[in-house]
């Protein structure tokens, strides 16, 4: 289940951003989300996720040929419950900006440290 944080416009967005990072969530684990593409370049090129609902034109004409919910495409990607779709949505379409904090399972030690675990001895040559 993720975190989600409804800011109402894009100046609070770095002020949110550190404050989920203080928190202890890592740059990976939060994504911003709007309907129109925000031209915040600091944070895109991050491993932070910025998406718009509105896609790119040909997203647009796909979803248009489809009848694909541009905002239900996008918010189908995150562990949310039908609730927390839908007030995500109501959200995004009123304007807003979401910002949805989510842990992984494992931390990147964890996974080095399995990984390590099950490398094998010897490497073979092909």
């Amino acid at each position: 289940m993720a975190d989600i944080l409804i800011l109402t416009s894009q100046d609070e967005i770095f002020d949110a951003l550190k404050r989920k990072l203080d928190e202890g969530y890592t740059k990976d684990e939060l994504s911003v989300i709007s309907k129109n593409k925000l031209h915040i370049d600091s944070v895109e090129s991050t491993d932070m996720k910025v998406q718009s609902t509105s896609g790119t034109f040909s997203d647009r004409v796909a979803r248009l040929l489809t009848g694909e919910d541009g905002e239900e495409a996008v918010l189908a990607h995150y562990d949310l419950t039908e609730t927390e779709r839908k007030v995500c949505k109501r959200e995004i379409l009123n304007g807003n900006i979401i910002i949805l904090a989510g842990k992984h399972p494992h931390s990147r030690k964890e996974f080095k440290k399995e990984f390590d675990e099950k490398k094998p001895e010897k490497e073979y040559e092909i």
